[in-house]
């Protein structure tokens, strides 16, 4: 008698598409890693030094009309060309330097009559915007201006101031002047101030 033989059954159709789509599966790739590539580096321009402004030199003058009195009770006159003296004997007449901040005086001449037998004085001065300045802050220059100089018939004369304070430096916060004391006139005796020229660089 012929035995009975069990019939495999074949897989559901399913089951086989499963297995084939895993066999399929692709196996995982490799990452490889990318080494940074650095940045590009962009070359840095030097800097752009321009050339310091050149230091220039000026000359200003000023007429005797821009000097005034220190005090109303002296007054003062007009000599025409010989220029302005107090009328009080023994006055001062003084003026502005107006010059400006950073400007480096290098000479002041002084221009005036002196047919006395007594000297003038020239004194540069300034003073602080706000505070009382000492004496060796407030004084720059001091020079004397001899008597019986010049040249007849007019004794005309002229004296150079060439030593300041602080190298001639003009500095912030300070207001320049200049006095030129002992004018006046006695008689025929003149002591006037005819003006001055300022050499200075910027």
């Amino acid at each position: 008698m012929a035995k009975n033989v069990k019939k495999k059954t074949a897989a559901p159709k399913k089951v086989i598409a499963q297995k084939k789509a895993v066999l399929k599966k692709a196996a995982p790739k490799k990452v490889v890693s990318k080494k940074a590539v650095p940045a590009k580096t962009i070359p840095q321009k030097a800097p752009v030094t321009l050339p310091l402004p050149a230091t220039k030199k000026y000359v200003q003058f000023f007429d005797s009309s821009f000097f005034f009195p220190t005090s109303t009770t002296e007054g003062y006159a007009d000599d025409f060309q010989a220029g302005r003296y107090t009328t009080t004997d023994e006055g001062t007449l003084q003026a502005p330097i107006l010059l400006p901040v950073g400007a480096k005086i290098k000479t002041i001449t002084i221009y005036y009559k002196n047919t006395s037998d007594a000297e003038m004085q020239a004194n540069i001065v300034r003073k602080s915007i706000d505070h009382w300045a000492s004496t060796e802050e407030y004084l720059v220059s001091y020079e004397g201006l001899p008597a019986g100089t010049g040249i007849a018939p007019d004794y005309f004369a002229a004296t150079v101031i060439n030593h300041f304070a602080n190298a001639g430096k003009i500095a912030d916060k300070y207001l320049y002047y200049i006095m030129i004391s002992n004018c006046g006139s006695v008689g025929e005796t003149r002591k006037n101030v005819r003006g001055m020229r300022i050499e200075y660089t910027y």
